[in-house]
């Protein structure tokens, strides 16, 4: 069995080009292939849910359909039906946009997160260098014997 990769090709050799069967194949390889890339991407938006600490109970339960879709595809493309195989294709583009779409927003909350972040970690520096200022002031009045240790005036 050849690669789908080569069906195009393929059926260009034995039918000639821009006959109705290499248009077929041609469309059965692109077809394959773009459902191919969705299966890629549902599989890459599973694993950026995983490492942001989401659940993806859902989601790897539609991977799972995205995985048989991929798998009874490769039994249908021997049809060589592209009616069939389109149909198929879209179901499985279905299933990993939707995978897709949760992931990147998750990934927009998360630098959402992080850039919120930023000015809590500047007043909090702020604050910290503004009790460090008036530490050393303290200081400062307390070393040239004007304050005591009890905060009173030293006579």
């Amino acid at each position: 069995m050849p690669s789908f990769t080569e069906i195009g090709g393929l059926c260009e050799g034995c039918h000639g080009a821009g006959s109705r069967e290499a248009t077929s194949g041609l469309q059965l390889q692109e077809l394959i292939a773009g459902a191919e890339a969705a299966g890629e991407r549902a599989r890459e938006a599973v694993r950026t849910l995983i490492v942001a600490g989401e659940r993806t109970e859902d989601e790897e339960i539609r991977l799972l359909e995205v995985e048989t879709d991929l798998r009874e595809l490769m039994v249908l493309a021997h049809s060589l039906d592209p009616d069939s195989v389109e149909t198929l294709t879209m179901g499985i583009s279905s299933w990993s946009e939707g995978i897709t779409q949760r992931a990147e927003s998750v990934e927009e909350h998360r630098w959402e997160r992080k850039l919120l972040a930023i000015p809590f970690w500047v007043l909090l520096t702020g604050g910290i260098l503004l009790a460090l200022r008036k530490r050393r002031k303290l200081a400062a009045r307390d070393g040239d014997g004007t304050w005591g240790m009890d905060g009173g005036m030293e006579s």
